[in-house]
Protein backbone atom coordinates (compact mmCIF):
# COMPACT_ATOMS: atom_id res chain seq x y z
CA UNK A 1 0.00 0.00 0.00
CA UNK A 2 1.18 3.22 -1.09
CA UNK A 3 1.51 6.33 1.72
CA UNK A 4 1.36 9.90 1.79
CA UNK A 5 3.10 12.62 4.32
CA UNK A 6 1.59 15.54 4.49
CA UNK A 7 3.51 18.12 7.11
CA UNK A 8 1.48 21.17 8.24
CA UNK A 9 3.74 22.46 10.57
CA UNK A 10 2.75 25.93 12.06
CA UNK A 11 4.62 28.39 10.26
CA UNK A 12 4.11 26.44 7.09
CA UNK A 13 0.18 26.27 7.88
CA UNK A 14 0.14 30.02 8.17
CA UNK A 15 1.83 30.47 4.89
CA UNK A 16 -0.40 28.37 2.94
CA UNK A 17 -3.47 30.34 4.29
CA UNK A 18 -1.84 32.97 3.31
CA UNK A 19 -1.59 32.15 -0.41
CA UNK A 20 -4.93 30.56 -0.14
CA UNK A 21 -4.25 27.37 -1.59
CA UNK A 22 -1.67 24.44 -0.75
CA UNK A 23 1.05 23.43 -3.74
CA UNK A 24 2.38 20.12 -3.49
CA UNK A 25 4.45 18.06 -5.49
CA UNK A 26 2.36 16.84 -8.31
CA UNK A 27 3.10 13.30 -7.97
CA UNK A 28 1.86 13.20 -4.63
CA UNK A 29 -1.76 11.74 -5.16
CA UNK A 30 -3.00 13.18 -2.33
CA UNK A 31 -4.17 16.80 -2.08
CA UNK A 32 -5.11 19.26 0.27
CA UNK A 33 -6.82 22.20 -1.10
CA UNK A 34 -8.51 25.53 0.20
CA UNK A 35 -6.45 25.55 3.42
CA UNK A 36 -8.10 29.14 3.76
CA UNK A 37 -11.05 28.12 4.76
CA UNK A 38 -11.00 23.77 4.67
CA UNK A 39 -8.76 21.44 4.54
CA UNK A 40 -10.06 18.64 1.45
CA UNK A 41 -8.27 15.25 1.17
CA UNK A 42 -8.52 13.95 -2.13
CA UNK A 43 -6.82 10.48 -2.64
CA UNK A 44 -6.29 7.44 -4.65
CA UNK A 45 -7.95 4.91 -2.85
CA UNK A 46 -4.86 2.64 -1.38
CA UNK A 47 -3.30 5.78 -0.40
CA UNK A 48 -2.44 6.76 3.31
CA UNK A 49 -2.87 10.15 4.13
CA UNK A 50 -1.22 11.34 7.32
CA UNK A 51 -1.61 15.21 8.72
CA UNK A 52 0.72 16.28 11.15
CA UNK A 53 -0.77 19.22 13.15
CA UNK A 54 1.43 21.67 15.12
CA UNK A 55 -0.33 24.54 16.01
CA UNK A 56 -3.38 24.63 12.97
CA UNK A 57 -6.32 26.61 13.29
CA UNK A 58 -8.87 25.91 10.36
CA UNK A 59 -12.27 27.54 10.54
CA UNK A 60 -14.83 26.62 7.59
CA UNK A 61 -17.57 29.39 6.61
CA UNK A 62 -19.21 26.85 4.15
CA UNK A 63 -19.02 22.88 5.24
CA UNK A 64 -16.36 20.86 6.98
CA UNK A 65 -12.90 22.16 8.09
CA UNK A 66 -11.88 18.94 7.10
CA UNK A 67 -12.96 16.69 4.67
CA UNK A 68 -11.88 13.59 3.57
CA UNK A 69 -13.14 12.71 0.24
CA UNK A 70 -11.61 9.77 -0.75
CA UNK A 71 -8.20 7.67 0.55
CA UNK A 72 -7.53 4.30 2.23
CA UNK A 73 -7.18 5.82 5.57
CA UNK A 74 -6.41 8.86 7.18
CA UNK A 75 -4.18 9.74 10.54
CA UNK A 76 -3.67 12.97 12.22
CA UNK A 77 -1.43 13.31 14.60
CA UNK A 78 -1.21 15.93 16.96
CA UNK A 79 2.29 17.25 17.32
CA UNK A 80 3.39 17.42 21.45
CA UNK A 81 2.12 20.41 23.81
CA UNK A 82 0.58 21.92 20.38
CA UNK A 83 -3.50 22.97 20.45
CA UNK A 84 -4.81 22.46 17.19
CA UNK A 85 -8.36 24.02 16.45
CA UNK A 86 -11.13 22.97 13.90
CA UNK A 87 -15.07 24.75 13.52
CA UNK A 88 -17.36 24.95 11.01
CA UNK A 89 -20.28 27.43 10.73
CA UNK A 90 -24.04 26.50 11.12
CA UNK A 91 -25.04 26.58 7.72
CA UNK A 92 -23.15 24.24 5.14
CA UNK A 93 -23.63 25.83 1.52
CA UNK A 94 -22.14 22.53 0.20
CA UNK A 95 -24.58 20.54 -1.79
CA UNK A 96 -23.32 17.33 -0.51
CA UNK A 97 -25.56 16.37 2.26
CA UNK A 98 -23.70 13.06 3.94
CA UNK A 99 -20.66 15.58 4.96
CA UNK A 100 -22.63 16.71 8.52
CA UNK A 101 -19.44 17.07 10.86
CA UNK A 102 -16.82 20.03 11.36
CA UNK A 103 -14.54 17.22 10.59
CA UNK A 104 -15.75 14.24 8.31
CA UNK A 105 -13.99 11.59 6.77
CA UNK A 106 -15.71 9.13 4.34
CA UNK A 107 -12.84 6.43 5.08
CA UNK A 108 -10.97 5.36 8.59
CA UNK A 109 -9.80 8.01 10.57
CA UNK A 110 -7.33 7.77 13.09
CA UNK A 111 -6.04 10.53 15.50
CA UNK A 112 -3.24 10.00 17.32
CA UNK A 113 -0.51 11.96 18.98
CA UNK A 114 0.51 14.21 22.31
CA UNK A 115 -1.03 17.56 21.56
CA UNK A 116 -4.61 18.26 21.49
CA UNK A 117 -7.48 18.89 19.05
CA UNK A 118 -11.00 21.07 19.93
CA UNK A 119 -13.70 20.62 17.32
CA UNK A 120 -16.58 22.44 17.20
CA UNK A 121 -19.19 20.81 15.32
CA UNK A 122 -22.03 23.90 15.10
CA UNK A 123 -23.43 22.36 11.95
CA UNK A 124 -24.21 18.97 12.95
CA UNK A 125 -21.64 16.57 14.58
CA UNK A 126 -18.11 17.65 15.78
CA UNK A 127 -16.62 14.59 14.63
CA UNK A 128 -17.98 11.70 12.02
CA UNK A 129 -16.33 9.21 10.19
CA UNK A 130 -18.43 6.62 7.89
CA UNK A 131 -16.02 3.46 8.59
CA UNK A 132 -14.06 2.98 11.77
CA UNK A 133 -12.87 6.42 13.94
CA UNK A 134 -9.74 5.09 16.28
CA UNK A 135 -8.66 8.32 19.52
CA UNK A 136 -5.51 6.30 20.16
CA UNK A 137 -4.01 9.09 22.43
CA UNK A 138 -3.55 13.19 22.79
CA UNK A 139 -6.38 15.22 24.61
CA UNK A 140 -9.64 15.24 22.17
CA UNK A 141 -12.43 18.47 23.25
CA UNK A 142 -15.30 17.98 20.88
CA UNK A 143 -18.52 20.66 21.06
CA UNK A 144 -21.52 19.67 18.79
CA UNK A 145 -25.24 20.21 18.33
CA UNK A 146 -25.73 16.44 17.64
CA UNK A 147 -23.17 13.86 18.51
CA UNK A 148 -19.80 14.74 19.70
CA UNK A 149 -17.68 11.62 18.05
CA UNK A 150 -19.38 9.12 15.55
CA UNK A 151 -17.96 6.33 13.66
CA UNK A 152 -20.45 4.35 11.45
CA UNK A 153 -18.88 1.48 11.67
CA UNK A 154 -17.16 1.40 15.03
CA UNK A 155 -15.09 3.71 17.19
CA UNK A 156 -12.04 2.47 19.51
CA UNK A 157 -10.64 4.78 21.83
CA UNK A 158 -7.32 3.97 23.74
CA UNK A 159 -4.77 6.31 26.13
CA UNK A 160 -6.50 9.08 25.04
CA UNK A 161 -8.60 12.10 26.79
CA UNK A 162 -11.80 13.21 25.52
CA UNK A 163 -14.56 16.01 26.83
CA UNK A 164 -17.51 15.98 25.15
CA UNK A 165 -20.58 18.14 24.53
CA UNK A 166 -23.25 17.02 22.62
CA UNK A 167 -26.65 17.93 21.26
CA UNK A 168 -27.24 14.14 20.93
CA UNK A 169 -25.42 11.57 21.73
CA UNK A 170 -21.64 11.69 23.08
CA UNK A 171 -19.88 9.46 21.16
CA UNK A 172 -22.01 7.24 18.86
CA UNK A 173 -21.89 3.89 16.07
CA UNK A 174 -24.53 3.22 13.56
CA UNK A 175 -23.45 0.51 11.59
CA UNK A 176 -23.95 -3.00 13.07
CA UNK A 177 -22.69 -6.07 11.66
CA UNK A 178 -20.11 -9.52 11.70
CA UNK A 179 -16.78 -9.27 13.00
CA UNK A 180 -17.59 -6.76 15.31
CA UNK A 181 -18.88 -3.85 13.40
CA UNK A 182 -20.50 -1.06 14.68
CA UNK A 183 -19.19 -1.84 18.08
CA UNK A 184 -17.42 0.70 20.78
CA UNK A 185 -14.33 0.16 22.87
CA UNK A 186 -12.96 2.04 25.26
CA UNK A 187 -9.94 1.41 27.05
CA UNK A 188 -7.27 3.28 29.27
CA UNK A 189 -9.01 6.28 28.75
CA UNK A 190 -10.60 9.55 30.75
CA UNK A 191 -13.55 10.58 29.37
CA UNK A 192 -16.05 13.76 29.99
CA UNK A 193 -19.31 13.74 28.15
CA UNK A 194 -22.19 16.02 28.92
CA UNK A 195 -25.22 15.22 26.69
CA UNK A 196 -28.88 16.07 25.69
CA UNK A 197 -29.01 12.02 25.13
CA UNK A 198 -26.45 9.26 25.97
CA UNK A 199 -23.58 9.91 26.77
CA UNK A 200 -22.26 6.23 24.70
CA UNK A 201 -24.69 5.05 22.39
CA UNK A 202 -23.28 1.82 20.37
CA UNK A 203 -25.34 -0.48 17.52
CA UNK A 204 -23.11 -3.22 18.32
CA UNK A 205 -21.48 -4.32 21.45
CA UNK A 206 -19.69 -1.82 23.81
CA UNK A 207 -16.59 -2.39 25.51
CA UNK A 208 -15.11 -0.18 28.47
CA UNK A 209 -12.01 -1.34 30.51
CA UNK A 210 -9.84 0.70 32.63
CA UNK A 211 -11.34 3.66 31.64
CA UNK A 212 -12.44 6.66 33.98
CA UNK A 213 -15.89 7.48 32.62
CA UNK A 214 -17.50 10.52 33.85
CA UNK A 215 -21.71 11.56 32.10
CA UNK A 216 -24.18 14.51 32.61
CA UNK A 217 -26.48 13.30 30.55
CA UNK A 218 -30.51 13.21 30.11
CA UNK A 219 -30.71 9.34 28.51
CA UNK A 220 -28.45 6.77 29.92
CA UNK A 221 -24.32 7.09 30.86
CA UNK A 222 -23.69 4.48 28.40
CA UNK A 223 -25.87 2.18 26.35
CA UNK A 224 -25.76 -0.83 23.42
CA UNK A 225 -27.97 -2.82 21.24
CA UNK A 226 -25.74 -5.71 21.87
CA UNK A 227 -23.62 -6.83 24.93
CA UNK A 228 -22.25 -4.47 27.41
CA UNK A 229 -18.36 -5.05 28.83
CA UNK A 230 -17.17 -3.44 31.56
CA UNK A 231 -14.94 -4.13 34.23
CA UNK A 232 -17.00 -2.60 37.20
Amino acid sequence: MKMSILLIPREEARKLLDENTAALDPNTAAKVLELSDQIIVQAFDDERVHLYLEGVSVFSPHGPALWVKSAAKVVLTLADGEENFFKDTAIYMDRDETARACIFSETDLTINGGGSLSVTGNYRDAIRCKDVLKCLGGYIAAEAKRDGLRGSDGVFVREASLDIQAGDNGISSANAGEAGRGAICIEDADISITAETNGIWSVGDLYLSDTIHTADVKGAAFLANGRVYTDE
